[in-house]
């Protein structure tokens, strides 16, 4: 039972330390955002990239909000690749009007997903600065501006913080705060240096790192991962990875309507885990999994081991809420509502079983995405 417990401890402390880094990584953002230049640069020409599939739905709404963009200054084209999509989507492209600014482009046959979308939209793009974001987002006016202004000479990849669109409903409450949390984890680490997950509704990078760090080379047999790969392949180039948590530039994207879409998407989220190419984050990213695992298998320790363990669980749940709580305070207002102090501790008891489903069903099992099916 020692053992047990000392095991116990150093996964909790493990996890702890995690959000003591993120906790610490929010605070030099704040720093070092409140230091940036408050005039965007100049003489980047910018190409935004939208990959789709079976969008024609969503496709007037992003260029209504493209078309709203605050000017940078700067040349700014559209570049929409259709990855084979069977819905009515042609009937949209019909209705536009030419414009040098906004183009079309489509995948051949016998080549899809979206990484490959991504990768001709990049090939054909004019721009210095490539942008990507969904065609189910919703874009603020300064979101080209305030990403844009973050790049330096030392900088080659910036990320964006997203949120879902506000909602009465308690599961789509529960999505918004740990989606939130995780764009604050993202954002914390990535200002310590570390940065792991980011997302593609909104990120740009440099186009001539794209071809520098090989593109998708390494992930491109992987359903997921177009935007994270990617991120940290530019940053092991030497290049500084910069998160903007500012409310200017946070994209909105809708949370999931059912339990199936979301278990999916979380499957397919966690599908690439194993795919990263620094072992020593797989690692780092595995403790946290037994930390989660730990706590779903307490009723077990606590039956066999008695008292000793459940105290260990109760401290490990309250310390856990408590910290994710201090750090997701910081996204109050940003990427949710306030945080509801009571309904939170509810939602801690629905997360740890979630993590662990979730991350069983994208590395043994399989999801759907786009209407294609994907099988380890």
């Amino acid at each position: 039972m020692v053992i047990l417990l000392i095991i116990l401890t150093a996964l909790l402390l493990h996890y702890l330390l995690f959000f003591v880094v993120v906790w610490i990584g929010l605070r030099k953002e704040k720093l070092d955002r409140s230091q940036e230049n408050s005039t965007s640069s100049t003489g980047f020409e910018v190409s935004v990239i939208i990959a789709f599939r079976n969008e024609a739905h969503n496709l007037p709404k992003i260029l209504d909000d493209i078309k709203k963009l605050e000017n940078p200054g700067t040349p700014v084209e559209v570049i929409f690749v259709n990855d084979h999509s069977t819905d009515d989507w042609h009937k949209f492209r019909e209705r536009m009007e030419d414009s040098p600014q906004i183009r079309f482009l489509e995948q051949k046959e016998g080549v899809s997903g979206k990484k490959r979308a991504i990768e001709l939209g990049v090939a054909n793009a004019r721009g210095e600065i490539i942008f990507l974001t969904d065609a189910d987002c919703r874009l603020p006016e300064k979101w080209i501006t305030s990403l844009l202004k973050a790049f330096d000479e030392e900088t080659g990849f910036v990320a964006g913080g997203v949120k879902y669109a506000e909602s009465s409903r308690f599961f789509e409450k529960f999505q918004a705060y740990e989606f939130g949390g995780l764009m604050l984890c993202d954002a914390g680490l990535a200002a310590a240096g570390m940065p792991v997950v980011c997302s593609a509704a909104s990120m740009a990078f440099r186009k001539g790192l794209f071809y520098e760090a090989e593109g998708y080379t390494s992930s491109i047999q992987l359903a997921s991962g177009d935007d994270e790969f990617l991120m940290r392949a530019i940053h092991r180039l030497g290049y500084k990875v910069k998160f903007i948590l500012n409310e200017e530039a946070i994209v909105t994207t809708s949370p999931n309507r059912d339990l199936k879409s979301f278990a999916n998407q979380r499957g397919r989220w966690a599908s690439k885990g194993l795919h990263y190419e620094n072992k020593a984050l797989i690692a780092f990213l595995f403790l946290i999994f037994l930390f989660y695992l730990s706590l779903i298998l307490s009723p077990v320790f606590i039956y066999y081991f008695g008292m000793p363990v459940l105290l260990w669980f109760l401290i490990a749940m309250f310390l856990k809420t408590a910290i994710e709580y201090l750090v997701l305070r910081k996204g109050n207002g940003l990427l949710y509502g306030k945080l509801n102090p009571f309904l939170f501790p509810v939602m801690e008891v629905f997360q740890v079983p979630y993590i662990v489903f979730s991350a069983f069903k994208g590395l043994i099992g399989g999801f759907k995405w786009k209407e294609r099916e994907y099988r380890r």
